[in-house]
């Protein structure tokens, strides 16, 4: 079994070149994959992905791909005298995030006989006895074959239960009881997450009107949508329209009408049950539609909030 420790990493004749040494690796295996009739263009635009990431640092982009099996597959299919570099510059990125990759066995034993090799030469340790790969014909029944690989998140899941809501009525804040969230991992693992591991993210104008609402759940970059259902109740009262107050001094004409002030102006919504609200300035919005000709310049103001509106006209003086 080979352990990818520190001692690898911060080894001099390893570490040098490590950004070129894995960027001109990738760049290889596109270059391979390109010349094949059936080539794989996904795994062509997963390589030059990567290879950003390393040139900006992120090495947490490259673990997921490089541990992959079909990603190491690719790897096996390319020529003997790249094994030694693709092996050690993976072992690296898997502890540059802090990792140690165990290695037990593998469909193809040459590579894990480079890796083994390499990895000996520069800790000046004895070669381990790994079997070389043979041509010998391979028998009727087939050794179940297993390889560690790093852990590493791949999704989230979620799951419900009957506490869990799916429909709000006008008003209410949502509620996360019967929610369970899951970290899904590249070995097929999953792992139920605390309440406090991840985050919910909600509009801030949740449930305030009908409709459907989207709920984000996010943890560790990943995240899963929910949608739920937002109803009027019967004593929901509902917005039916809105208006516009202003001082008794305000004529409705001004001398600058580009640059008309409404500070005084208060905005009132009027509900289904005859209540009124007045609004915040944040809450409402204020257009304007200009017409300016030889005998007189007016700017027609439109008042907004949710589907009312309201409007009246300002004169230039």
């Amino acid at each position: 079994m080979i352990t990818v420790n520190k001692e690898i990493l911060l080894h001099p004749d390893f570490y040098e070149g490590f950004e070129k040494d894995i960027c001109d690796m990738l760049e290889a295996l596109m270059d391979a994959e390109l010349e094949k009739e059936d080539a794989d263009f996904d795994f062509i635009d997963e390589c030059a992905d990567v290879i950003n990431a390393v040139r900006f640092g992120d090495f947490d982009s490259v673990l997921p791909v490089i541990s992959r099996r079909d990603f190491i597959n690719k790897v096996s299919s390319a020529s003997g005298g790249k094994f030694k570099k693709i092996a050690a510059v993976c072992a690296a990125v898997a502890m540059v995030i802090g990792i140690n990759a165990y290695v037990e066995k593998t469909v193809n034993y040459n590579i894990i006989g480079e890796i083994t090799s390499y990895l000996s030469g520069l800790l000046n340790n004895e070669p381990s006895t790994v079997p070389a790969e043979t041509t010998t014909a391979p028998e009727t029944t087939t050794e179940a074959v297993t390889t560690a690989l790093p852990q590493v998140i791949t999704k989230l899941e979620i799951e419900t239960d009957e506490r869990f809501k799916t429909e709000y009525t006008v008003g209410e804040s949502f509620d996360k009881t019967g929610l369970a969230v899951y970290a899904v991992y590249n070995n097929r693992n999953s792992h139920k997450l605390g309440e406090n591991e991840y985050e919910i993210i909600v509009n801030p104008d949740f449930a305030e009107n009908e409709g459907y609402e989207t709920v984000t759940v996010r943890y560790a970059g990943f995240e899963k949508r929910i949608e739920v259902r937002v109803l009027v109740g019967k004593e929901t009262p509902k917005l039916t329209s809105i208006y516009a107050l202003f001082p008794e001094d305000f004529d409705f004409t001004t001398s600058d009408i580009d640059n008309i002030n409404l500070d005084m102006m208060q905005v009132y919504a009027v509900y289904s049950d005859g209540s009124e609200t007045e609004l915040d300035k944040v809450e409402y919005t204020v257009d304007y539609e200009y017409s300016r000709s030889w005998f007189e310049e007016n700017v027609y103001v439109t008042v907004k909030y949710r589907d009312c509106s309201c409007s009246f006209t300002v004169f230039k003086e």
